[in-house]
């Protein structure tokens, strides 16, 4: 919501700052920033620079312009402002992460691996085992405040549902294995309103998209169904996506999404 015209940004280490529409543009003001620091604006979903400025002495900081309604604020290669939650946040992140890897490696990214009119993600490294890191000279360890100990263990509230120890373990068809490294190793993200779906955050073997999301449908204890989405608008995709249809998400982030059964 923008009430009155503003539009309020969640921020780091005390900064804050807000979004104002006006009469042919709008105006960013930051405030509790580093003085003296250069912070550079961005739009989302490329993480394009639209100005950077340096905070003055009192730590604030104004930019006036035409901006696009999702902007995020970043100092060297960090998110300082965002818009919206958690989900901006790892959005405007991303992006500073995509700009800051080498072009030979996003090109290698890019390449698409078909399977029939699935896009699929690149296989994952394995980890070698016999590999150690190499020996480093001795530093001198550096004084830190002793942190709080975060307690051994949580539990969580009562219900009705089975215990984690007493579900039968997910049933994965031959074929998917690749899929299933990927519930392994990333985070959920919830794309839909869907309790028998479940999507995990991967990156994206796109360039125009920051991310993508990887879904698995269970029957029983079987996976059954297996969903591609990327994140994009209701017009045109970020990419030629053959076999995808567009489908509005929670939070009002739209997907490009093919879904497909699984091989008994």
């Amino acid at each position: 919501m923008e009430p009155l015209g503003y539009r309020f940004f969640k921020g780091r280490q005390g900064a804050a700052g807000y979004m104002r529409r006006m009469d042919g543009g709008c105006a960013v003001c930051c405030q509790g920033l580093v003085p003296g620091e250069s912070y550079a604006l961005r739009a989302l979903p490329l993480g394009n620079a639209l100005g950077e400025s340096r905070a003055d002495g009192d730590g604030c900081l104004v930019f006036h312009g035409a901006y696009p309604a999702e902007l995020f604020l970043s100092q060297g290669g960090q998110v300082t402002l965002w818009d919206g939650g958690d989900e901006g946040f790892l959005l405007a992140q991303e992006c500073l992460r995509r700009l800051r890897r080498p072009v030979k490696r996003e090109e290698e990214e890019t390449k698409q691996i078909e399977t029939g009119d699935m896009i699929v993600l690149p296989d994952l490294p394995e980890m070698d085992a016999q590999k150690t890191p190499e020996a480093r000279p001795e530093e001198e360890p550096e004084e830190r405040t002793p942190e709080k100990p975060l307690p051994d263990y949580s539990l969580r509230s009562a219900s009705a549902a089975a215990p984690v120890d007493g579900l039968p373990p997910l049933l994965w068809p031959k074929g998917t294995e690749h899929v299933q490294k990927y519930f392994q190793l990333y985070p959920p993200i919830r794309l839909f309103d869907e309790p028998q779906w479940r999507f995990v955050r991967t990156p994206s073997p796109i360039r125009q998209a920051t991310y993508c999301a990887v879904g698995r449908h269970v029957a029983g204890d079987a996976v059954d169904a297996l969903a591609y989405a990327v994140p994009g608008g209701p017009y045109n995709p970020p990419a030629p996506l053959p076999g995808y249809q567009y489908r509005m998400g929670k939070e009002g982030m739209g997907y490009w999404v093919m879904r497909k059964k699984a091989e008994k």
